[in-house]
């Protein structure tokens, strides 16, 4: 039996990179946590599908809540990168986000 193998391009960003970005781009008071946010361990990793899309109203209502209060609390980093997708900030595709520490 051979092993059946899809391949794919992706964006790989270091997750203490990502924090960064996050914190500068959205003006949050606190820096961003990925590991954190997405309860992440050492030498692990997270692929996100970002693609330009409207948001759904619940979505909308949260991250207006964390721009206004410039509070990253329990915000879902997938949320983020769609937000600065859909601002052209980032392009879309396949988001491979690595930790290790």
């Amino acid at each position: 039996m051979k092993l059946k193998i899809n391949s794919f391009v992706a964006h790989h960003v270091d997750y203490s990179d990502l924090d960064d970005f996050l914190t500068e781009r959205l003006g949050l008071e606190e820096p961003y946590e990925f590991v954190a946010a997405e309860e992440m361990g050492n030498d692990s990793a997270k692929t996100m599908h970002i693609v330009k899309e409207e948001l759904d109203e619940w979505d909308k209502k949260e991250l207006n809540k964390m721009l206004e209060t410039k509070k990253w609390g329990c915000y879902n980093t997938h949320l983020l990168l769609q937000h600065l997708c859909n601002l052209d900030e980032i392009p879309e595709g396949e988001y491979v986000i690595e930790v290790s520490w």
